[in-house]
């Protein structure tokens, strides 16, 4: 249990504001996710996993952002005698009453590399890898929620124009501007009270799924030639706390398009964690 509490908090990076100048000519910075880089709310809840074999699923930590609804399945590996081929992992994820397809996909690091298949004895699972005979070690799958891709896209883009007039007009009207925390905090009132923000955060809301409810999330793991080399059936509550934790990520979304476009670093997202 303790080297998962390690492991989780290792993967919490907190994103500091930055205090500084701005020039008119300064490239403003592109979107970029870290994983799991927000704030790990509140303690483990209990995570109840159906199903063994290679796989043991340990830890699934939720996130709500610019793509959407993101699950994080985690665990250990302890491979049997044959060299196994690990395609891809998948999730059908029920939330009140709906079903959700949750499909891989490859997260970005800190300087917005992909990040990699191994890290130690950590795997990601979000391309195609070996696990030779008897091998052991840690395995992270990120999963996101394909659904709702296009419509966020397009979402973005717009927030992303919302963001440029408004860095437009305070380049206008003041030149060259302090971005400390309480001069920072002011613009970023000013940009979540717009009329067009607010009407795109209400549509980045209609996408938000982690209602307060009994989670089940049917994980399968599969080989090269699509066939499932294993399932298993992980069963979760999401608090209304836990709930709420997760949608303010909504305006994290608004005011990280702003700071994109300030060329600053982005805010963290916060995450909830279920941990066995």
């Amino acid at each position: 249990m303790d080297n998962w509490i390690l492991v989780l908090a290792g993967l919490a990076l907190a994103v500091a504001l930055t205090s500084r100048l701005r020039q008119v000519d300064e490239p403003a910075r592109r979107f970029m996710r870290e994983p799991w880089g927000g704030r790990l709310a509140g303690p483990a809840e209990r995570l109840v996993v159906e199903g063994a074999g290679v796989f043991t699923i340990k830890v699934i930590a939720l996130e709500f952002d610019e793509i959407g609804p993101v699950m994080y399945v985690n665990g250990e590996f302890v491979n049997g005698p044959q060299r196994l081929d690990v395609d891809f992992t998948a999730a059908d994820v029920t939330v009140g009453g709906e079903i959700y397809e949750f499909v891989p996909f490859d997260p970005t690091g800190p300087e917005g590399e992909p990040a990699g298949e191994r890290m130690g004895d950590l795997h990601t699972l979000a391309s195609p890898l070996w696990i030779e005979p008897e091998q052991r070690g840690k395995f992270r799958a990120p999963l996101a929620e394909t659904e709702r891709e296009g419509r966020l896209v397009e979402i973005m883009d717009r927030l992303d124009d919302a963001a440029r007039r408004m860095v437009d007009r305070l380049d206008a009207e003041l030149g060259e501007y302090a971005l400390d925390d309480e001069s920072f905090s002011r613009y970023e009132e000013m940009f979540v009270n717009d009329h067009v923000v607010r009407q795109i955060a209400a549509e980045i809301e209609r996408e938000f799924i982690w209602k307060p409810g009994r989670v089940t999330a049917a994980v399968r793991f599969y080989n090269s030639y699509e066939e499932p080399l294993q399932d298993a059936v992980a069963r979760f509550e999401v608090t209304p706390e836990d709930s709420l934790t997760l949608k303010k990520n909504i305006r994290g979304v608004l005011l990280n398009a702003l700071r994109a476009e300030l060329g600053l670093d982005m805010r963290a997202y916060n995450a909830v964690v279920f941990e066995r």
